[in-house]
């Protein structure tokens, strides 16, 4: 599944939660729940040397992420995706590959991990995987999802995320949080068609947009920088 959009992602401290929440449901497009909140879990994968990391700090024009997502609490799902993320200058598109037969535990192996999905792909989507083979990073936040009248819009928070170093480690490591600022993450979706809508949208939010990334933000914080 191939899905192109644009993002504007925005960034504030979850005390400003209720404050931002209060301006969705009383804007005029009438943003409502669209999901329940979930729980979002992502291993992150990376060259050895970085390239990910590299193209979003050194603002290359074409960014590539690669990461593992599953859903729920550890040991409660078995399965998820894998999805490679592209950006070429202010627009992107997600492609997404289902994996089955995938439980992640707190004693899995990360190299086993690596191989149950790569096994899953064809030839030409396994170049994304084996150019990206290292598990640096996880994360995990809960999610807010919410969407317009017209299902043009979406509007995601990202709270309570949480940081594990993975580098270092054969099996899954959750035990070692990263210390981070409670921050919050609000991220608007759309299609690249809607420019001006967003425009109207965003002209009262009381954020403005950022460079924001929550991988670089994870390998900034391991490695206290």
């Amino acid at each position: 599944m191939l899905i192109k959009r644009r993002e504007l992602k925005f960034i504030t401290y979850f005390i400003y939660y209720d404050e931002i929440v209060n301006w969705i449901k009383k804007n005029k497009y009438n943003f409502k729940k669209q999901y329940n909140d979930r729980l979002v879990n992502n291993i992150y994968f990376d060259s050895y040397s970085y390239d990910s990391f590299k193209e979003n700090i050194f603002g290359s024009s074409e960014k590539t992420k690669v990461r593992y997502r599953w859903y729920e609490k550890f040991d409660e799902s078995n399965h998820g995706s894998l999805e490679i993320k592209k950006r070429k200058n202010i627009f992107g598109f997600k492609e997404i590959f289902n994996i089955k037969n995938l439980q992640i535990t707190k004693e899995s192996d990360l190299k086993k991990i690596y191989d149950l999905i790569k096994i899953q792909l064809d030839l030409k989507k396994r170049l994304y995987l084996t150019a990206r083979p290292y598990p640096t990073i996880i994360n995990q936040y809960s999610r807010e999802y919410y969407i317009d009248f017209n299902e043009n819009f979406r509007i995601t928070i990202d709270k309570k995320i949480k940081i594990y170093d993975q580098r270092l480690s054969s099996k899954i490591n959750i035990k070692n949080k990263i210390y981070t600022p409670d921050f919050m993450i609000v991220e608007f979706k759309f299609n690249q068609n809607f420019n001006d809508e967003i425009i109207d949208i965003c002209k009262n939010f009381p954020l403005r947009v950022s460079r924001n990334s929550k991988y670089v933000n994870a390998i900034r914080a391991s490695a206290g920088i």
